[in-house]
């Protein structure tokens, strides 16, 4: 599940950009036949089939014994000072801009004596894909799991992927340490979307899953939806910056 090296063009013709965008389409349905293979076979034989799929595609394939992040290995985070305080502040940061979107639940009587109203009720389980890959994105943690935190969700599941020494981040660790995530587990890309979609012998299934993704989960988590809740279907990321002679280039 390797990435594309990124191609720079200046001033790109119609016929640039048109080859660009019919590569994509022909190499969607390539992806979409792979996909389909790793969720179907996690759905139907769980554990067996995960671990099959992280010794194919994983740099590091962690034993299915060892892919619940032990408690012992949160004990021994080290990080440095600066990073918690930052770390610190911006989960309070976070946390205060969501606590604003809480909603209540709220009943009417009418008239005719009839009862109205709505019920906000937080999701139990949810399922965060933390990427890992070129650089630890213990952000993403962050912004996916507060919300579910101040909602009130019961169970918060991480999944990412190891380095290639089998470990995971130390920052993605001390990240979900501070937010009180215990539940985290060795393993990336397609596999891990149908592992928390449909349950494995190891992995509890959730009810939605949120989180960032290459080509492969991002297919993984459409695939799977209907079955479980997604966040959205992202495609990649993609940065214009229009910039002139009075442009600062520190910023």
């Amino acid at each position: 599940m390797g990435g594309n090296s990124m191609k720079t063009l200046l001033f790109p013709s119609i016929e640039d950009i048109n080859e660009i965008l019919a590569k994509r389409i022909d190499d969607l349905s390539e992806i979409q036949m792979v996909v389909s293979e790793i969720v179907n076979s996690v759905r139907k034989n769980g554990d067996e089939s995960l671990q099959k799929w992280i010794n194919k595609f994983e740099k590091y394939p962690v034993p299915i014994k060892d892919l619940k992040v032990k408690e012992e290995e949160f004990m021994k985070i080290d990080i440095p000072n600066d990073f918690e305080k930052s770390l610190k502040g911006f989960i309070k940061r976070v946390e205060n801009f969501h606590k604003i979107q809480l909603e209540e639940s709220r009943f009417i009587f009418s008239e005719n004596g009839s009862f109205l109203g709505f019920k906000i009720q937080p999701i139990k389980n949810v399922g965060i894909y933390v990427p890992s890959g070129k650089a630890p994105y213990f952000s993403s943690l962050v912004m996916c799991a507060v919300p579910a935190i101040i909602a009130g969700v019961e169970r918060i599941a991480v999944v990412t992927p190891p380095d290639s020494n089998g470990n995971i981040s130390p920052l993605i660790l001390k990240t979900c340490s501070e937010l009180g995530i215990d539940e985290v587990y060795k393993v990336g890309g397609a596999h891990s979307i149908a592992a928390l979609a449909y349950g494995t012998e190891t992995i509890v299934k959730v009810d939605k899953i949120v989180g960032p993704g290459n080509i492969y989960v991002a297919l993984a988590k459409k695939m799977v939806f209907g079955d479980c809740g997604i966040d959205s279907v992202a495609g990649p990321s993609e940065i214009v910056i229009i910039a002139d002679e009075s442009s600062k280039t520190e910023h």
